[in-house]
C-alpha cells in the first residue's frame, strides 16, 4: 500500500474538489436558511469635536480590493463654502487622524460640498462620490433659506484613499430637473454581474431650488464603463400618494436579476418606508408603494444585502423617545417581512442617526453613523457587528469555511494555510497577473513562521466553477520553501 504523504495529501484535494464541485445546490439551502447571530463586538469615535476637520455628519464606509476599510464624512455647517469631506482609515483596530480628500473651491470658488459616499467596485480604483454646487443663502429681509443645485461629482483612488485624483462631474441629466446625475444620495451602488454600476438616487437637490416639493421619489444612475461616464438609468413614476416623500434609496439584492430599494420617507404624516422593486436588473422599477411591515422616522436609513443573502436595515427605531435617538438593525429573508436583530446605539438623549454599513471581508458588519446632540454635527461614531457568517471574500462568495478547510491544510511540518491568507493571493495575482494563467513565484508566511513559495494557476473568471477551480489549483502546489 502507497504510504507517500505527498500522494495522500493529493487524494484529499482531489476528494475536497468534487465536493466543492458538487456541493453549489447544498450551499444555496445553506445560505437560505442561515441565522444572523447578530452581537456588537466594539465601539470607537471616529471624528471628534478635537480631531481635525472637527464635527461632522453623513459618513460612509469601504472596505477596498486590499482589505483596508475607510470612512469618510462631510464637515462644517451645512450647505457653507467652509465645508469639506474628512476621511480616516481603520488599522489594527484603530482608526487614524483625519485628513481632509475633498474641498469645494477643487470645483469652484466658494462651492460647499456634501453627502459623500465611498464605493469600491470589483475591478478598478475606489471611487468617492461627492455633491457639489453653490451655497445655500438668504435674501435680505427674507428668513428663508434658498438652496442651489448640487451635482455629483467622483474622485478616485489607486492607493487605498491616500491620494485621490481631480474631482470631475458624472454628467448632465436632461431627465432630471436641474439638469444633473447625482450620484449615491444616502447609500452605495450595487455592481451588477455584467460589470455595471448601479446607483441608487434622488433629486431633492433640484426639486428644492425649483421647490417642486411634491416631485419627490428615487431615481438610479449608471456606469457600463467602470465609471468611465454615467447616464440616468430610470425616473421612478410620481408616488400615488402626497404624503410619500421617497428620497436617499438603497438596493437589495433578491436574487437573479430581481432587486428591491428601499429609503427615507421625507413626509411629515407618514413613517412607512418608500419601496420600489425591478424585475430586469434596475432597467425599470415599480411605482412607488408603502412597506408596511417597516418603519422609520424621517431620516436615512441604510439597508444591505450580506453574502448569504440575508437582508439588513439599519433604522431609528419607531416609534421610539425621539425622533433619531435609538438606531436599531432589522433582518429579513426575502425583503419584506422584517424583525428586529439588534440595538447598535440605545437611548441617552443623542442623536444616533445617518447610518452606512459595509459586510467586510471577515463576514462582519462595519456601520458609521453620527453620534451629537439634536441638529447640530458631532461625533462619527464606528461599530463592528459580528453576524455569525464565516469569513467571505470571494467573488461570488465563497464555500462556507468547513468545506474548503481540507484544501487549506498542509503537513503539520508546515503549518496551515488560512482562508485570508488565500484570499490576498489571489488578490496580489488579479492585481499582478491580470492577463496571465501562471503567476511568478510567490512567497508568504504560514501560521509556524514557515516560507512557502508556488506557482499558482489563477482563473480570471468570476463564475463560481472558476472560483472553484481557483481554490482546486491554490492547494496543489505548495512546496516547502526558505
Amino acid at each position: 500500500m502507497n504510504s507517500n504523504p505527498l500522494s495522500k495529501r493529493l487524494l484529499v484535494v482531489i476528494f475536497t474538489g468534487l465536493l466543492l464541485l458538487a456541493s453549489s445546490e447544498v450551499l444555496t439551502v445553506y445560505a437560505r436558511e442561515h441565522k444572523l447571530a447578530l452581537s456588537i463586538e466594539s465601539e470607537q469615535d471616529i471624528s471628534t469635536l478635537a480631531t481635525p476637520g472637527g464635527p461632522g455628519h453623513g459618513a460612509t464606509i469601504a472596505q477596498t480590493t486590499a482589505g483596508a476599510v475607510l470612512a469618510a464624512w462631510w464637515s462644517g455647517p451645512e450647505r457653507a463654502p467652509e465645508t469639506d469631506i474628512w476621511m480616516s482609515c481603520f488599522d489594527n483596530g484603530t482608526w487614524s487622524a483625519p485628513y481632509r480628500v475633498f474641498d469645494g473651491d477643487e470645483v469652484d470658488k466658494d462651492y460647499t460640498c456634501e453627502n459623500c459616499m465611498l464605493f469600491q467596485p470589483k475591478n478598478g480604483p475606489l471611487m468617492l462620490f461627492v455633491l457639489a454646487g453653490g451655497p445655500a443663502y438668504k435674501k435680505p429681509d427674507d428668513t428663508a433659506i434658498y438652496y442651489h443645485n448640487l451635482r455629483g461629482h467622483l474622485k478616485t483612488s489607486t492607493d487605498d484613499g491616500q491620494t485621490w485624483s481631480a474631482p470631475r462631474a458624472l454628467g448632465a441629466a436632461p431627465g432630471l430637473v436641474g439638469g444633473n446625475l447625482i450620484g449615491p444620495t444616502k447609500n452605495p451602488p450595487i455592481q451588477l454581474s455584467d460589470g455595471t454600476i448601479l446607483v441608487p438616487s434622488s433629486n431633492e437637490y433640484g426639486l428644492l431650488q425649483s421647490r417642486q416639493w411634491e416631485k419627490f421619489t428615487y431615481h438610479f444612475e449608471k456606469s457600463a464603463d467602470g465609471g468611465a461616464t454615467w447616464s440616468l438609468a430610470h425616473v421612478c413614476p410620481d408616488p400615488p400618494d402626497q404624503n410619500m416623500m421617497p428620497i436617499q434609496p438603497g438596493i437589495l439584492r433578491l436574487g437573479g436579476t430581481k432587486l428591491m430599494a428601499l429609503g427615507r420617507n421625507q413626509s411629515d404624516k407618514s413613517r412607512e418606508v418608500p419601496t420600489v422593486t425591478s424585475s430586469d436588473n434596475g432597467q425599470t422599477w415599480t411605482v412607488p408603494s408603502y412597506m408596511t411591515n417597516l418603519k422609520a422616522h424621517k431620516s436615512g436609513i441604510c439597508p444591505l444585502t450580506l453574502s448569504d443573502g440575508t437582508h439588513v436595515c439599519f433604522v431609528n427605531r419607531y416609534p421610539g423617545n425621539s425622533e433619531r435617538d435609538e438606531l436599531d438593525l432589522m433582518v429579513s429573508t426575502d425583503g419584506t417581512n422584517w424583525s428586529f436583530g439588534i440595538n447598535v446605539q440605545g437611548t441617552d438623549g443623542m442623536d444616533a442617526h445617518y447610518p452606512q454599513a459595509v459586510q467586510t471581508a471577515d463576514g462582519k458588519l462595519h456601520v458609521v453613523y453620527s453620534y451629537n446632540i439634536h441638529n447640530q454635527q458631532g461625533i462619527i461614531r464606528h461599530a463592528i457587528i459580528r453576524t455569525g457568517i464565516a469569513a467571505t471574500s470571494w467573488t461570488p462568495p465563497a464555500c462556507p469555511t468547513r468545506l474548503i478547510c481540507p484544501l487549506l491544510s498542509v503537513s503539520s511540518e508546515t503549518g496551515a494555510l488560512r482562508p485570508a491568507a488565500i484570499w490576498r493571493l489571489s488578490e496580489r495575482l488579479r492585481r499582478e497577473a491580470p492577463n496571465r494563467s501562471i503567476a511568478p513565484p510567490l512567497s508568504l508566511p504560514t501560521t509556524s513562521g514557515v516560507i512557502l513559495r508556488s506557482r499558482l494557476t489563477w482563473a480570471t473568471a468570476t463564475t463560481g466553477a472558476a472560483t472553484r477551480r481557483a481554490i482546486f489549483s491554490l492547494a496543489m502546489p505548495w512546496v516547502r520553501g526558505s
